[in-house]
């Protein structure tokens, strides 16, 4: 009886309900994913999801109600993932505002966001945008989100190297690294074969030494 009792005791607790639906909402979520990244957009149903996820459309219909509902949950999703890496990139850099600028840059061709799956459901995602406001809000939110961040960080280059920031050239900067960093993102779907995480970095590194060359000259760190 002992023994049976301290078995039972070291049994890990049973999962709350709250618990159990945050598991099965990201599952599904991660299922739609894969349905987006193998099937696009278009031809990704409940009945896709469910076969994905391993569970009934009825399950899916119980916590999402609806596919809109389900694939508007899933760009938060992906909106989430992507604010939180660039995120954790500038809190882990040096103080500087060139390390933190380069580690922000480059965190976008980091996992978990830079892989062909993610990048062709970001890509699906971007197509149904215009049609959908719900959609452009969301990319709204983050995309403002990312470039202030960019351009504040563009502003304390300019003023350090020239004792004031001049505004509209830190925005112009910024608007130029995020226009990279989406083309590089859609070079590399386009591209299955010779373009990858490192030459998408090495190009970025370029660019950010050709509008900073005195704060990046020095950065002959290998690109990986």
């Amino acid at each position: 009886m002992g023994t049976a009792m301290e078995t039972a005791s070291r049994k890990k607790p049973a999962r709350s309900q709250a618990e159990r639906s945050a598991f099965r909402r990201r599952q599904i979520i991660a299922a739609t994913i894969d349905s987006i990244g193998k099937i696009g957009f278009a031809e990704t149903t409940l009945a896709t999801v469910a076969k994905e996820a391993g569970v009934s459309q009825g399950i899916l219909v119980f916590h999402f109600k609806t596919k809109d509902a389900l694939l508007e949950e899933t760009l938060r999703y992906l909106a989430d993932e992507y604010r939180a890496l660039w995120s954790r990139a500038l809190s882990a850099a040096d103080e500087g505002p060139a390390e933190r600028l380069r580690a922000m840059l480059l965190a976008d061709f980091d996992p978990p966001v830079f892989t062909r799956k993610k990048v062709a459901v970001w890509h699906a995602f971007f197509g149904e945008a215009k049609a959908r406001p719900k959609y452009l809000e969301i990319y709204g939110v983050l995309d403002r989100a990312h470039w202030e961040a960019v351009a504040g960080l563009c502003r304390e280059l300019l003023a350090g190297e020239r004792g004031a920031a001049d505004e509209d050239e830190a925005a112009a900067i910024a608007y130029g690294l995020c226009a990279l960093s989406d083309g590089l993102w859609l070079n590399f779907l386009l591209t299955p074969r010779g373009f990858g995480r490192k030459q998408a970095r090495h190009i970025m590194l370029r660019q950010l030494r050709a509008y900073f060359p005195d704060r990046y000259e020095d950065d002959a760190r290998t690109v990986a």
